[in-house]
Protein backbone atom coordinates (compact mmCIF):
# COMPACT_ATOMS: atom_id res chain seq x y z
CA UNK A 1 0.00 0.00 0.00
CA UNK A 2 1.45 3.57 -1.00
CA UNK A 3 1.94 6.16 1.78
CA UNK A 4 1.92 9.54 0.59
CA UNK A 5 1.31 13.16 3.03
CA UNK A 6 2.14 16.46 3.02
CA UNK A 7 2.12 18.66 6.13
CA UNK A 8 1.95 22.21 6.28
CA UNK A 9 3.29 24.68 9.05
CA UNK A 10 3.35 27.94 9.46
CA UNK A 11 6.67 28.17 10.71
CA UNK A 12 10.12 27.67 8.95
CA UNK A 13 11.84 25.02 7.51
CA UNK A 14 14.16 25.13 10.77
CA UNK A 15 11.36 25.80 13.58
CA UNK A 16 9.89 22.38 11.99
CA UNK A 17 13.20 20.53 11.75
CA UNK A 18 13.72 21.52 15.48
CA UNK A 19 10.59 20.17 16.80
CA UNK A 20 10.77 17.08 14.38
CA UNK A 21 13.97 16.02 15.88
CA UNK A 22 12.96 17.26 19.77
CA UNK A 23 13.11 14.04 22.08
CA UNK A 24 10.41 16.06 24.22
CA UNK A 25 8.24 16.40 20.73
CA UNK A 26 8.89 12.69 19.59
CA UNK A 27 7.62 11.47 23.08
CA UNK A 28 4.47 13.39 23.12
CA UNK A 29 3.33 13.12 19.65
CA UNK A 30 3.67 9.08 20.12
CA UNK A 31 2.03 9.41 23.51
CA UNK A 32 -0.79 11.52 22.44
CA UNK A 33 -1.60 9.05 19.64
CA UNK A 34 -2.06 6.47 22.63
CA UNK A 35 1.33 4.46 22.04
CA UNK A 36 2.43 2.81 25.12
CA UNK A 37 6.68 2.34 26.54
CA UNK A 38 7.60 5.04 24.64
CA UNK A 39 11.67 5.26 23.86
CA UNK A 40 13.87 8.02 21.85
CA UNK A 41 16.39 5.43 21.54
CA UNK A 42 18.75 8.18 19.12
CA UNK A 43 17.96 11.00 18.46
CA UNK A 44 21.00 12.84 16.99
CA UNK A 45 23.99 13.74 14.39
CA UNK A 46 25.54 10.28 13.05
CA UNK A 47 27.64 9.75 10.32
CA UNK A 48 24.76 9.43 8.13
CA UNK A 49 23.01 12.45 8.86
CA UNK A 50 20.38 13.43 11.46
CA UNK A 51 18.98 9.81 13.36
CA UNK A 52 16.41 9.08 15.20
CA UNK A 53 15.23 5.84 16.38
CA UNK A 54 11.81 5.63 18.72
CA UNK A 55 10.51 2.88 20.10
CA UNK A 56 7.11 2.05 21.50
CA UNK A 57 3.91 -0.64 21.83
CA UNK A 58 1.48 0.15 19.66
CA UNK A 59 -2.16 -0.99 20.10
CA UNK A 60 -4.10 -2.18 16.63
CA UNK A 61 -7.59 -3.91 16.15
CA UNK A 62 -6.64 -7.08 14.20
CA UNK A 63 -9.78 -8.12 12.23
CA UNK A 64 -10.31 -11.57 11.85
CA UNK A 65 -7.88 -12.47 8.71
CA UNK A 66 -5.07 -10.99 10.22
CA UNK A 67 -5.31 -12.94 14.22
CA UNK A 68 -2.42 -15.07 12.82
CA UNK A 69 -0.29 -12.67 11.60
CA UNK A 70 -0.34 -9.44 13.96
CA UNK A 71 -1.33 -8.99 18.01
CA UNK A 72 -3.48 -6.59 19.48
CA UNK A 73 -0.49 -4.77 20.86
CA UNK A 74 2.92 -5.04 18.63
CA UNK A 75 6.06 -2.98 19.67
CA UNK A 76 7.52 -0.94 16.80
CA UNK A 77 10.27 0.19 16.16
CA UNK A 78 10.80 3.42 13.49
CA UNK A 79 13.95 4.88 12.08
CA UNK A 80 14.66 8.32 10.50
CA UNK A 81 17.35 9.53 9.02
CA UNK A 82 17.43 13.58 7.66
CA UNK A 83 20.18 14.93 5.61
CA UNK A 84 22.52 17.33 6.13
CA UNK A 85 20.20 20.61 5.60
CA UNK A 86 20.77 21.90 1.58
CA UNK A 87 22.30 25.66 1.10
CA UNK A 88 17.90 26.66 0.92
CA UNK A 89 17.85 24.69 4.72
CA UNK A 90 16.43 22.12 2.92
CA UNK A 91 16.45 18.30 3.78
CA UNK A 92 15.80 15.04 2.54
CA UNK A 93 15.66 12.16 4.28
CA UNK A 94 14.50 8.25 4.90
CA UNK A 95 12.49 6.12 6.65
CA UNK A 96 11.76 2.69 7.87
CA UNK A 97 9.03 1.17 10.31
CA UNK A 98 9.05 -2.25 11.85
CA UNK A 99 7.27 -4.34 14.26
CA UNK A 100 8.65 -7.09 15.91
CA UNK A 101 7.18 -10.52 14.67
CA UNK A 102 4.70 -8.53 11.96
CA UNK A 103 5.17 -9.69 8.60
CA UNK A 104 4.85 -5.85 6.94
CA UNK A 105 7.42 -3.71 6.79
CA UNK A 106 7.27 -0.24 5.63
CA UNK A 107 9.98 2.08 4.15
CA UNK A 108 9.97 5.14 2.21
CA UNK A 109 11.31 8.92 2.18
CA UNK A 110 10.57 12.43 3.09
CA UNK A 111 11.28 16.29 2.72
CA UNK A 112 11.52 19.17 4.29
CA UNK A 113 11.27 22.47 2.61
CA UNK A 114 9.51 25.76 2.60
CA UNK A 115 10.74 29.12 2.99
CA UNK A 116 10.40 31.82 5.58
CA UNK A 117 7.66 31.16 8.35
CA UNK A 118 6.87 27.69 5.75
CA UNK A 119 7.78 24.98 6.31
CA UNK A 120 6.28 22.11 4.44
CA UNK A 121 7.19 17.98 4.93
CA UNK A 122 6.52 15.57 2.60
CA UNK A 123 6.29 12.03 3.00
CA UNK A 124 5.85 8.89 0.51
CA UNK A 125 6.22 5.45 1.21
CA UNK A 126 5.10 1.96 1.08
CA UNK A 127 3.87 -0.87 3.08
CA UNK A 128 4.69 -4.12 2.17
CA UNK A 129 4.42 -7.74 3.39
CA UNK A 130 5.59 -11.18 1.89
CA UNK A 131 3.20 -13.32 3.17
CA UNK A 132 1.18 -15.28 0.27
CA UNK A 133 -3.00 -14.50 -0.27
CA UNK A 134 -2.94 -12.15 2.56
CA UNK A 135 0.44 -9.91 2.52
CA UNK A 136 -1.93 -7.25 0.52
CA UNK A 137 -4.81 -7.41 3.24
CA UNK A 138 -2.31 -7.44 5.82
CA UNK A 139 0.06 -4.48 4.21
CA UNK A 140 -3.30 -2.78 3.90
CA UNK A 141 -4.46 -3.09 7.08
CA UNK A 142 -0.89 -1.42 8.59
CA UNK A 143 -0.58 1.35 5.51
CA UNK A 144 -3.98 2.89 6.21
CA UNK A 145 -3.58 2.73 10.23
CA UNK A 146 -0.50 4.32 9.44
CA UNK A 147 -1.75 6.75 6.92
CA UNK A 148 -4.17 8.02 10.19
CA UNK A 149 -1.19 7.99 12.65
CA UNK A 150 0.21 10.46 10.25
CA UNK A 151 -3.15 12.68 10.15
CA UNK A 152 -3.13 12.67 14.04
CA UNK A 153 0.77 13.36 14.24
CA UNK A 154 0.53 16.50 12.20
CA UNK A 155 -2.41 17.44 14.38
CA UNK A 156 -0.59 17.13 16.99
CA UNK A 157 2.80 18.75 15.57
CA UNK A 158 0.34 22.11 14.93
CA UNK A 159 -0.58 22.21 18.08
CA UNK A 160 2.70 21.74 19.59
CA UNK A 161 4.10 24.56 17.32
CA UNK A 162 1.35 26.79 17.80
CA UNK A 163 1.80 26.31 22.10
CA UNK A 164 5.35 27.78 21.47
CA UNK A 165 4.50 31.13 20.14
CA UNK A 166 4.15 33.85 21.83
CA UNK A 167 1.29 33.93 23.71
CA UNK A 168 0.75 30.65 22.41
CA UNK A 169 -2.28 31.34 20.45
CA UNK A 170 -3.06 28.35 17.87
CA UNK A 171 -3.29 29.83 14.30
CA UNK A 172 -6.79 29.10 11.91
CA UNK A 173 -6.66 25.93 10.87
CA UNK A 174 -3.69 24.18 13.22
CA UNK A 175 -5.57 21.22 13.84
CA UNK A 176 -6.44 22.04 16.96
CA UNK A 177 -9.08 19.83 18.25
CA UNK A 178 -12.54 21.21 19.45
CA UNK A 179 -13.16 21.61 22.63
Amino acid sequence: MRLQARHDYDAGVGEVFAMLTDEAFLRAKLSDRGDTAVEVLECGPGPLGFRIVTRRSVALDVPQFAKRFLRPTNTVTQTDVWSEPDSDGSRTGTWRVEASGVPVTMTGTMTLTGGPGRGVEGIDGEARSPVPLVGGRLAGLVGSTAAENLDAEHAFARRWLAARRPGGAPTEGDGQRPR
